[in-house]
């Protein structure tokens, strides 16, 4: 049963918060990566609480040694104690939760020990340094740092990982594999965490073109304190879904100032906040962009 919670305002108002589902993994995800403290580090370890360090959100695993990215691990966090955590996300709704994605993050760790360099962790983590997401800020002194590379480089060797499963409901067949697996493994910890959604209000709206298919252009979603627009890159119709186009879209909406859309995006549904397209010029490159679209959907249509 979904419960509530009651938040009294400054105004004596009293406002009803209402359990929710997730309506987008991007945005859940999402949350975890500006927010890492909700991953409960004081319940892993009360007299030690965890701190988080982002290495990366999409970090890619490679299949074999020097190779290409094969998967795309969710996050990756180190904590305090040079321990590599892997964290994969999953909504209620997705009935992939179930197994499929216990298989999937064994891929990854299996993998991960064995190719990644530390050379690719420390520069993945330098692209998300800022000064709440650096080794300064976890207490790591400067003359420290290398010792604490070498430190995760070590760890990651020997399996000496955290393997953690956010939902916002876990399910009882993969709360029962986690807990059989943790008490299993020797080396690496497994844990499952719920992580639930309270919302006063949500609403959105997903502007189509309906020609000979129904095109999904993108969406507009209240969520939490923000409005967010989602760009359905994972909706695209052939052949608009090659990534020669998608990247062509990329390019557009990345001359909007405050808007960046990851690579590793291209093929989910990247966001960007509404406050973007705040001034008339960032507003004309969005519509310019959902116009040529709809253009290139027309003419691809008028041939068949």
């Amino acid at each position: 049963m979904a419960g509530k919670i009651f938040v009294l305002r400054d105004s004596g108002e009293l406002t009803e918060l209402t359990q929710s589902q997730y309506s987008d993994e991007d945005l859940f995800q999402g949350l975890i990566e500006k927010h890492p403290e909700i991953l409960a580090g004081d319940q892993i370890n009360p007299d030690n609480p965890r701190k988080w360090l982002l290495i990366s959100r999409e970090m890619g695993v490679p299949a074999e040694q020097d190779g290409g990215f094969q998967w795309y691990l969710d996050h990756l966090f180190i904590d305090q104690d040079a321990i590599p955590t892997f964290v994969e996300v999953k909504r209620s709704t997705d009935t992939r939760i179930r197994r499929e994605v216990v298989a999937q993050m064994l891929d990854y760790a299996a993998h991960a020990i064995q190719h990644w360099p530390i050379e690719l962790i420390r520069e993945a983590y330098e692209k998300n340094i800022n000064e709440n997401n650096s080794l300064s800020y976890m207490g790591i002194a400067p003359d420290n740092e290398d010792a604490f590379w070498q430190s995760v480089s070590v760890n990651l060797r020997a399996g000496r990982i955290r393997l953690m499963f956010v939902a916002d409901v876990i399910p009882s067949a993969l709360r029962q594999i986690i807990e059989y697996l943790n008490a299993q493994m020797v080396d690496t910890e497994v844990l499952g965490l719920e992580i639930k959604q309270f919302l006063s209000t949500d609403g959105s709206f997903i502007p189509v073109y309906v020609g000979k298919q129904r095109h999904q252009l993108c969406s507009v979603a209240t969520w939490y304190k923000n409005t967010l627009i989602e760009i359905y890159f994972q909706y695209m119709k052939s052949p608009f879904n090659e990534l020669e186009y998608r990247m062509k879209i990329k390019m557009e909406l990345e001359k909007i100032p405050g808007v960046q859309i990851p690579d590793a995006r291209l093929d989910k549904r990247p966001n960007f906040l509404v406050t973007c397209l705040n001034t008339d010029d960032s507003f004309a490159i969005f519509m310019g962009v959902m116009e040529m679209y709809i253009k290139d959907i027309k003419e691809h249509e008028a041939k068949q």
